[in-house]
């Protein structure tokens, strides 16, 4: 227990020693200056998943200013089809689907406090912000495209890649913010896209784009670029490290013999 709660008071440290270090005299009016705990996130072998730290500074011009932050961190794009399943005869099996050309393969927002209380409909809607308005777009149409797009949503979510947290940005002290967000095993891979809005009475003020690389490192990511980029020298050391193996446990078995 002294342990944990020692590592959890350095955390604690190490986060406000980062937060006091950005030059709050450089921050200009309606401006942010953010940073990210991380720029790469390796996933090897035993990856059980990160937690991502986001903060910043920021200043607004008006003096009863009620500031909100909201930051979304979106992974990279991908296309899938959504199918319904149907009992036929007993058994559920996959009838209709709609096919989805692009959407965020990971999508999480946190923000200082509901987003209906920080921005309108309309601005969600314009810049994609929350589960309400995950940016997609369909390759074909149905009549139930809702009921389609809410099932891939709770798909999404079940996986832990769909968040929305409407507490899980920190403001401290009018001027310094503070969020985490986690990335579970599994993550897509690719380029993820942090986004960091400054709002005040509901208008955009300022905003920064940050990104994160998260990428196969180490031996797999040896093996997954010669998997990709030289298929057939990958097929044939497959094949000899097998008759390798295979040839070292023919041995061991006749000496035991």
């Amino acid at each position: 227990m002294r342990i944990a709660l020692n590592i959890r008071g350095f955390n604690t440290c190490l986060i406000l020693f980062m937060l006091l270090a950005i030059p709050l005299s450089e921050v200009k009016a309606n401006e942010l200056v953010t940073d990210l705990s991380t720029s790469e996130v390796a996933i090897q072998a035993n990856f059980d998943g990160e937690t991502v730290l986001l903060f910043g500074a920021f200043d607004t011009s008006r003096k009863n200013a009620s500031p909100d932050i909201v930051v979304i961190l979106r992974g990279p794009d991908e296309a899938l089809k959504v199918r319904r399943k149907d009992k036929t005869f007993g058994l559920w099996v996959n009838t209709e689907s709609l096919s989805v050309s692009s959407t965020p393969s990971y999508y999480a927002v946190a923000a200082s406090r509901a987003l209906a209380d920080i921005a309108s409909p309309e601005i969600r809607q314009e810049m994609g912000i929350g589960l309400d308005y995950v940016p997609t777009k369909l390759a074909s149409t149905h009549e139930d495209t809702d009921l389609f797009l809410e099932g891939l949503i709770r798909n999404k979510q079940s996986r832990n890649l769909y968040s929305e947290n409407p507490s899980g940005v920190k403001i401290i002290g009018n001027r310094l913010f503070r969020t985490e967000i986690a990335l579970p095993p599994g993550v897509p891979m690719g380029i993820y896209e942090a986004k960091i809005i400054l709002f005040d009475a509901g208008n955009v003020l300022s905003m920064q784009n940050n990104t994160i690389i998260v990428g196969i490192a180490g031996f797999e990511q040896f093996l997954h670029r010669l998997a990709h980029q030289l298929p057939i020298l990958y097929g044939i050391t497959g094949v000899l490290i097998a008759v390798f193996f295979g040839w070292i446990a023919t041995v061991l078995f006749r000496r035991r013999s």
